[in-house]
């Protein structure tokens, strides 16, 4: 019967990236909404540019949309081709999911984006 003890080990595992979420993620997410809430405080929602706020929720849906098109498009037709055939392109594109998820990002920028 396996062992339900935690080890040094298995919880360093997992603070790690938890770390990491609260410091690159939860931190930064909750110092705009505490920066957002404290000017809706102050001012109430005359204070707000509305138009500001539909250009990034605008920019926010079409990414969105954009993103699932492109997964659709591209990815669908992908994911049968590895799933159909066993070929030595399948083999030998072992890297290609995990270069893509971290330079996909820096490759496409809007055009509203500096």
């Amino acid at each position: 019967m396996p062992s339900k003890r935690w080890n040094a080990g298995k919880l360093a595992l997992w603070l790690l990236p938890l770390g990491f979420l609260l410091a690159f993620y939860f931190f930064p997410m909750g110092k705009i909404v505490v920066l957002a809430l404290s000017k809706w405080r102050q001012n109430g929602l005359t204070g707000w540019d509305w138009g500001l706020v539909g250009r990034t929720a605008g920019f926010t849906f079409y990414q969105a949309a954009l993103s699932t098109l492109l997964t659709l498009v591209l990815g669908m037709p992908a994911a049968f081709f590895f799933a159909a055939f066993n070929s030595a392109a399948k083999a030998s594109c072992g890297w290609l999911p995990r270069c893509l998820s971290s330079c996909l990002p820096w490759w496409w920028r809007p055009a509203s984006m500096p």
